[in-house]
């Protein structure tokens, strides 16, 4: 079971519509629930504090992630 402050990244949309949320789960998950597309994932990064504070290798994942879903997406230079 997840904590309901821990970080979480949704990563939603086609490339038009992309997007990446950040916050709280319960917010979170509200939030991805509402997107239609169908190009739209969300990850838990648990055991991560709010600001990742500490957490190096947290971090690093939750980048990492990000990193990732935008060098699949084109956003890349």
């Amino acid at each position: 079971m997840v904590s309901a402050g821990a970080p979480v990244l949704a990563k939603v949309g086609p490339l038009k519509e992309a997007s990446i949320v950040y916050g709280k789960l319960s917010d979170t998950e509200r939030l991805y629930d509402c997107v239609a597309q169908t190009d739209r994932r969300l990850h838990v990064v648990k055991g991560a504090t709010h600001y990742y504070a500490g957490q190096p290798d947290k971090l690093a994942e939750a980048a990492g992630i990000v990193t990732t879903w935008l060098v699949q997406h084109g956003f890349h230079a």
